[in-house]
């Protein structure tokens, strides 16, 4: 994902209302290293597999296999602006 403006020469990047957050109006940000913070364990495993479907008889049913959790909890904070 490339960064979509640059405030004082750091990267911004913008997402979607629901990802931080509900859609509920408070603007919120997380101010941080985001790659020192969260920990993505890409575990490189696909399993495929038939699944059995009443109506539909068989289809290909896929799964990736990953865990993301808190890396370090210092690394950054979320700020929260609330509703005017």
């Amino acid at each position: 994902m490339a960064p979509q403006s640059t405030v004082l020469g750091v990267p911004v990047y913008v997402v979607g209302d629901t990802v931080l957050g509900t859609a509920d109006g408070d603007q919120k940000a997380f101010i941080g290293d985001l790659k020192r913070a969260v920990l993505f364990a890409d575990r490189q495993q696909t399993t495929l597999a038939w699944m059995e479907n009443n109506i539909y008889g068989q289809y290909l049913g896929a799964a990736f296999r990953f865990g993301v959790k808190a890396a370090d909890t210092n690394a950054g904070y979320f700020v929260t602006v609330p509703k005017a």
